[in-house]
């Protein structure tokens, strides 16, 4: 036997699905869809016991798709905002809430989006699961306690409706496989293009995943016959499979303006800064119930996979270890966006969590005479499954709640706020990366953007809205210089006296430049977070107009109308 040969044996020799005598132990039909529904509403219930989500970016999304839905009808936005190339790879999430926002409201449209968002995720990677074993394992179904992911607290909600249409795209690859050719490509191509315009990363992760499916099966076909002329089906598959990306790619380089942006990458290749997305999925903010709901089922399909119990889909499995690869090699930055090799930690998770399959002892496929000792395996896994989600979603329920009515007495300082208005936001908090294993943040809920929420409410101007050329569906076009030097990003910092002082130097420019451009009756606040009224230096061009623990708002005056800060009025 010559090497090749020995090596086809062994590829053959791995674990492949099966679907003989496992339907006494796998919920299928009627009873599958019961069980993600019961799933999909225990690990729902956070967002529907609060009115407002405590995610990073996220009140830039619904205030950006906001304007894009009133723009037309209102003279506050026509004037400050303009509409931009949609032909961007990071606009699908703003679309859906642009169609939703008349229908529902913008701030339902927004928890609408996150619910679908959800359930994309849940349901693809069982199907990629289904596709891949041939019937429906607990394992993929832990992805419920990922819905709320680090990924999707920080607001990317592109990447995350990214991620979920992935997770669908190769399930469905890879099912039509063995259906129809032509289907198969065509599904792939909107499959491709869908991702394309929700994240370029995750388009990027797609083609890496459908690449390295169908050079595992060229590479098993050529084990099989080292004949070169049999490796022309295989070569022209893999030819006829990247078609599906040729769309995208051509609308990227032609008709982007993102393709216009330096990529400037920024590489960080410390050990903690690789694996720490991995222990950082779940980033809810406490870190003894996020270590405990992540360490508790690695540990348990750990066991089971030294105990022959749990197998690894080999293919799949080289599909999660290409995008780990991947995960090491990226930049930490690019493009202007933020975590991109963290961000594929999530992709790997799910995708190793769909190639999960209950096996007999030994890691054999369960035969007819081992179904009972699986069939136990598997009804471990139904519960663990159950309690794990049952404790995220009870974990996550009280946050958020508590989270929500800060959220209120914010809420309700910015619905004072005249219509029109311009909203400057600043904190006194760090921005918080996280430093620590289990949580990205100790603040929260963060308060980074959640001005933005008067725009929403109360047809305000907040600058760090993330609208800028090239990036973003809309441009803010401010009329005053020194404002659109705020928009570029981060919100102001109010932790040193000069801080202070730079920021009273902008409100005044701010209100002079404003009032120069004929705009003298546009009132301008400053939102600030976590600054007592008392903290405020004196001598700064601010009114106090409503002082609370977390929110202080002023209104900015002109120079030689300035009142001690500390005066709380009305």
């Amino acid at each position: 036997m010559n090497m090749t040969s020995r090596m086809a044996a062994r590829f053959d020799a791995l674990p492949l699905p099966s679907v003989r005598t496992e339907r006494a132990a796998a919920p299928t039909g009627a009873v599958a869809v019961l069980v993600l529904a019961a799933l999909a509403a225990i690990s729902l219930l956070p967002l529907l016991l609060v009115s407002t989500l405590p995610f990073f970016d996220y009140p830039n999304h619904l205030s950006r798709a906001h304007v894009l839905a009133n723009i037309a009808r209102s003279a506050t936005f026509s004037d400050w905002f303009d509409p931009a190339s949609f032909l961007i790879p990071n606009i699908s999430a703003d679309v859906i809430l642009v169609l939703l926002s008349p229908l529902l409201g913008t701030e339902a449209a927004g928890k609408a989006l996150v619910a679908a968002i959800c359930l994309l995720t849940l349901t693809g990677t069982a199907a990629l699961g289904r596709a891949t074993t041939g019937r429906l394992h607990p394992w993929p179904l832990l992805a419920a306690i990922l819905l709320f992911n680090e990924m999707l607290l920080w607001g990317f909600l592109n990447y995350a409706l990214g991620l979920a249409l992935l997770l669908w795209g190769l399930a469905a690859w890879i099912a039509l496989a063995t259906r129809s050719r032509t289907l198969q490509l065509a599904a792939g191509a909107v499959f491709a293009l869908a991702i394309f315009f929700s994240h370029l990363v995750a388009f990027g992760l797609f083609a890496a995943a459908v690449a390295v499916w169908e050079l595992a099966a060229a590479a098993r076909a050529w084990m099989g016959d080292p004949d070169p002329r049999a490796w022309r089906p295989a070569l022209l598959r893999l030819a006829t499979s990247a078609t599906i990306f040729a769309p995208p790619t051509v609308l990227y380089f032609a008709l982007s303006p993102l393709r216009g942006l330096p990529g400037a990458p920024l590489f960080n290749f410390t050990l903690f800064e690789k694996v720490v997305p991995f222990t950082r999925l779940l980033s809810s903010g406490n870190a003894f119930a996020d270590a405990s709901l992540l360490l508790a089922p690695a540990g348990l399909i750990a066991f089971l996979v030294w105990k022959g119990r749990v197998a690894l889909h080999p293919r799949l499995g080289l599909v999660a270890a290409a995008l780990w690869f991947l995960q090491i090699i990226l930049p930490y930055s690019a493009l202007h966006s933020f975590f991109v090799d963290a961000r594929v930690a999530l992709a790997v998770t799910l995708v190793l969590l769909a190639s999960l399959e209950t096996t007999a002892p030994g890691g054999r496929p369960k035969e007819e005479s081992e179904a009972g000792a699986a069939g136990r395996t598997d009804r471990l896994g139904w519960a663990a499954l159950g309690v794990l989600v049952a404790l995220r979603a009870a974990s996550l329920s009280a946050q958020w709640m508590q989270a929500d009515r800060e959220y209120r007495e914010v809420l309700a300082v910015l619905d004072a706020i005249p219509r029109g208005s311009v909203v400057v936001s600043a904190t006194a908090a760090p921005f918080e990366y996280g430093t620590g294993w289990f949580w990205t943040r100790e603040k929260n809920p963060p308060h980074e953007h959640t001005a933005s929420y008067a725009t929403v409410r109360r047809e305000a101007i907040v600058p760090a809205i993330f609208a800028k050329p090239g990036q973003n569906p809309l441009v803010l076009t401010p009329r005053s210089r020194s404002l659109g030097a705020i928009a570029l990003g981060p919100i102001p910092r109010l932790t040193f006296d000069r801080e202070f002082w730079r920021l009273g130097r902008r409100a005044a420019a701010i209100r002079a430049e404003l009032d120069h451009a004929g705009r003298s009756d546009q009132p301008i606040y400053v939102a600030a977070f976590h600054v007592p009224c008392e903290e405020l230096r004196p001598n700064l061009p601010l009114r106090a107009v409503s002082c609370g623990e977390v929110l202080s708002l002023f209104k900015v005056e002109r120079r030689g109308r300035t009142r001690p800060v500390w005066v709380h009025e009305d």
